[in-house]
C-alpha cells in the first residue's frame, strides 16, 4: 500500500529547488567556443571554469539507489532520457518539467515502500532502544549518505518533524519511509549543488562536494564511507588527499563502472543495439551480436585502461587483440574463446584497436552499406575534438544509394563532388575512406559490389598528422602518435568528469593534465588521475 499522507512540504521544495539550481542556480555560464591550448592564463594565476548544478543522470540515479538502499532493480531506467552537454549526459542546462518531477516522486514512493523500515541492518539502530533517538540516529547517517554531506540542524529538525507526524498516524515504519521518500525527491539528493568556499578569484570545494565528484566521475555513484570520513577529516581539501583517495578508488572493482560510463558515451555504444542491419545482406548480424560488440568494447578498454600493454592510449588504439564473446568469432574470423571475454589474438593485418572493432564499424555505418562520412566525422569528432560545421540550410541532405558496378567509395564520391557538399565532406570522406576494407557490420573485406576495396586515405586540416594513409591501421597508429589526439582525450575527460565543455579558464588545467599524460607515455590512469588534482576539478570559476 502507499503512503497516502505525502506532505506538500516534499512537492515544494523539489519543484522550488529544482527550478531554483538547474535555471538560477548556475555559477557561470559554459561557453562552447573553441579554447585555444597554446593561451595562458595570468601566470601564477589561479583559475577555473564555472559550472552549472548536475542532477543525477539515469546510470548515477541507479547506482545511487542501489548502494544508499541496496535496491538493484535499476530504477533510473525508467526515468526521462539524459540530456547531453559536450557529449556527455549531464543535465545541468534544461529545467525539470512537471512530468520529470512525477516520475521522481512516483520513483521515490515505490522505493520507500520496500525499505526494511525496522530492521537493525538499515536503521543502523534497534527501534526498542527507543523510537525517537533511533529516528533521529537515522535521520543523521542516513541523510548524510543521501546528501553527500552532514545534515544540518534544520534538515534534522525538518526531516524528525516529518516523521513525528507521520508515526502518530501510521506508526514508526510509517515515518521512516515516508523520511526516505522525502530524501529520495528532495534536490539535495537529486543534484549535485557545489557552492564551494571563496579562495581568491575562485570558489573551492569543500571535501564533500570534491568526495562527490570523485564518486560519480570514478564510479557513477554516491561516495562510500571513506570517502566521506576523508571529506569529515578535511583531508579532501587538498591534492595530497584527493590523489590518495584516487589511487584506492582507481584499484577498486567499482572503477569499472566510471570507465563503462566514459567509455559507453565518448564512443556511444548505447545507440549500437536497436541499429539493425539488411538481413538479406548481413545475416550473421542480430542484436545479439550488436551487445556483445558493445560489451567487447567496454571489456576491452577497461583492461587496457588498467594496466593492459601499460595502459596507454597507444594500446587503445593499436592493440591486435580484444576480449570477445561467441557471437562476434563468425565477423571476425576467429574461433570463439572457451571462456566467454577471454583475451583473443586478431588478425595482424585487419584489427588494431578501438576503431577496428565492430561496436564503431557498425555503429558508424548505414543498414545496407559503409558510412565514410560517419566514420570520418567520428574519428574527427571523437578523438580529434574538432567540430564540424553545419550543412548549408538550403542543402538536402541525402545518403547515396547503392549501385550495380560500383564500390560505396564510388558512390560516395561521387556525392561529395556537389559544389555545396565539398567544403565539409573533404574533411569527412577521405578519413572515413580509410575504413572500406570492412563492411557494414564490421567484417573485413577486400572486394566490394564484385569491386576492389580502395582503402586509401587523406587527413586534412589536422594539428600534427596531416596526409595520406592507406588503411584502418596506419590511421589508427597515426592517431596513436598524434599530439591532437592525446590533447583530446584529456579534453573529453574533463568534458564528462565536470559535465561541460572546457572554457579558457580551464587553459591551466588543460595543459598541467596533458603534461602528465605526456610524461607517463599516455596512460589513461595518468590523465584522470592529474585531472582529480588539477584546480578545474577541485576549484569553480565565478563571474
Amino acid at each position: 500500500m502507499m503512503l497516502s499522507r505525502v506532505y506538500p512540504l516534499s512537492w515544494n521544495a523539489m519543484v522550488l529547488g529544482a527550478a531554483v539550481f538547474a535555471v538560477s542556480g548556475c555559477l557561470g555560464n559554459v561557453g562552447d567556443a573553441e579554447v585555444d591550448m597554446g593561451g595562458m592564463t595570468t601566470p601564477g594565476a589561479l583559475s577555473a571554469g564555472p559550472a552549472k548544478m548536475r542532477r543525477m543522470t539515469r546510470l548515477e540515479y541507479s547506482n545511487t539507489i542501489r548502494d544508499l538502499l541496496g535496491d538493484t532493480t535499476r530504477p533510473g531506467n525508467q526515468l526521462s532520457a539524459d540530456e547531453p552537454v559536450a557529449g556527455f549526459d549531464a543535465n545541468s542546462s534544461a529545467p525539470v518539467t512537471l512530468p520529470q518531477l512525477q516520475q521522481y516522486a512516483y520513483t521515490a514512493e515505490t522505493l520507500a515502500q520496500k525499505v526494511p523500515a525496522t530492521q537493525v541492518a538499515f536503521l543502523g539502530c534497534d527501534v526498542a532502544s527507543g523510537e525517537d533517538s533511533c529516528a533521529r540516529k537515522f535521520i543523521s547517517a542516513f541523510g548524510k549518505r543521501a546528501y553527500r554531506r552532514p545534515l544540518d540542524a534544520t534538515d534534522e529538525k525538518e526531516l524528525f518533524a516529518m516523521f513525528d507526524q507521520e508515526r502518530k498516524q501510521g506508526g514508526f515504519e510509517s515515518g521512516i519511509r515516508l523520511v526516505v521518500q522525502y530524501v529520495l525527491q528532495s534536490p539535495f539528493f537529486l543534484y549535485r549543488p557545489e557552492t564551494g568556499m571563496k579562495d581568491k578569484n575562485v570558489l573551492k570545494l569543500t571535501g564533500y562536494e570534491v568526495a562527490s565528484r570523485l564518486s560519480y566521475a570514478l564510479w557513477a555513484t554516491m561516495p562510500d564511507d571513506e570517502l566521506l570520513t576523508a571529506a569529515d577529516n578535511k583531508s579532501l581539501e587538498g591534492p595530497v588527499g584527493v590523489a590518495a583517495q584516487m589511487a584506492r578508488m582507481t584499484a577498486s572493482p567499482r572503477f569499472s563502472d566510471g570507465l563503462a560510463s566514459f567509455y559507453g558515451q565518448w564512443l556511444d555504444l548505447d545507440a549500437l543495439v536497436g541499429r539493425g542491419k539488411n538481413p538479406a545482406l548481413f545475416p550473421k548480424y542480430s542484436d545479439a551480436v550488436a551487445k556483445a560488440a558493445a560489451e567487447e568494447t567496454l571489456r576491452f578498454a577497461e583492461n587496457v585502461v588498467r594496466g593492459e600493454g601499460e595502459g596507454s592510449l597507444t594500446t587503445l588504439l593499436t592493440a591486435p587483440y580484444s576480449y570477445i564473446t561467441a557471437p562476434l568469432a563468425p565477423i571476425y574470423g576467429v574461433t570463439a574463446p572457451k571462456t566467454a571475454g577471454a583475451k583473443v589474438d586478431m588478425p595482424t593485418n585487419q584489427r588494431s584497436g578501438l576503431l577496428t572493432q565492430v561496436s564503431f564499424l557498425a555503429l558508424q555505418a548505414h543498414e545496407n552499406q559503409t558510412n565514410p562520412i560517419g566514420r570520418g566525422g567520428f574519428v574527427r569528432t571523437r578523438f580529434m575534438c574538432r567540430e564540424l560545421p553545419s550543412p548549408p540550410p538550403d542543402v538536402k541532405i541525402t545518403i547515396p544509394v547503392p549501385k550495380a558496378g560500383l564500390t560505396t567509395r564510388q558512390i560516395f564520391e561521387a556525392h561529395r563532388a556537389a559544389p555545396a557538399c565539398m567544403s565539409c565532406h573533404k574533411l569527412l570522406e577521405p578519413v572515413g575512406f580509410g575504413f572500406e576494407n570492412y563492411d557494414a557490420i564490421g567484417a573485413y573485406r577486400t572486394m566490394d559490389n564484385k569491386l576492389p576495396v580502395d582503402a586509401r586515405g587523406d587527413m586534412m586540416g589536422s594539428d600534427d598528422i596531416d596526409g595520406p594513409f592507406t588503411g584502418a591501421l596506419e590511421l589508427s597508429k597515426k592517431l596513436a602518435e598524434s599530439e591532437q589526439v592525446r590533447e583530446c582525450m584529456v579534453r573529453q575527460w574533463l568534458r564528462y568528469t565536470l559535465g561541460r565543455q572546457e572554457t579558457e579558464a580551464d587553459v591551466s588545467s588543460l595543459q598541467q593534465i596533458g603534461a602528465s599524460f605526456r610524461t607517463s607515455g599516455g596512460k589513461i590512469q595518468s590523465l584522470i588521475e592529474a585531472l582529480a588534482v588539477s584546480p578545474a576539478f577541485r576549484y569553480i570559476g565565478v563571474q
